[in-house]
């Protein structure tokens, strides 16, 4: 049992823990509502230098997810678990996510995920949706879980490692 002087006080979560999810309707007017909630978050959890890359990987993955389910619900969910950031996108469609060649004329997005990554992949889910996902690391960040990023040997199959 923690001593009375080191105990959290309930319903605080960890200092190093932070996240948020909402429910976006698939449409592409609906980008820029991605972007400004990943940007504020991470200005908000004081992680501002990931934003441009968050926000690049976050719209991507949006923009699939509209293809995949226009108009349809899209959910969004960011994890900061110090010292990595989790950008998880899920879409009602059972599809993989079409990972493109270098060379092909559009459908890109996922190389740009890929290259702003640690690892990402995509999983299916209880009731025929999916989710893609993507794992950054936090610059100069420092902490316990360091050893706790996904492997290649742990990854789902169809997911991918940079």
């Amino acid at each position: 049992m923690p001593r009375p002087d080191t105990a959290r006080p309930p319903g605080r979560r960890p200092e190093n823990l932070r996240s948020f999810e909402q429910s976006i309707t698939g449409l592409a007017t609906a980008a820029v509502l991605v972007r400004d909630l990943v940007e504020a978050h991470l200005i908000e959890w004081g992680i501002a230098e990931m934003v441009d890359d968050a926000i690049l990987i976050a719209d991507e993955l949006f923009t699939n997810a509209i293809r995949a389910a226009p108009g349809r619900t899209i959910g969004l969910r960011v994890v900061m678990l110090k010292p990595f950031l989790l950008i998880e996108l899920e879409d009602p469609s059972p599809k993989k996510a079409a990972h493109r060649k270098p060379d092909d004329e559009g459908g890109r997005g996922l190389l740009i995920v890929e290259a702003l990554s640690i690892h990402w992949g995509q999983r299916a889910e209880a009731g025929g949706t999916k989710t893609v996902y993507a794992l950054l690391a936090i610059p100069n960040c420092h902490s316990s879980n360091a050893d706790a990023a996904p492997s290649q040997s742990q990854s789902q199959p169809g997911a991918h490692s940079a």
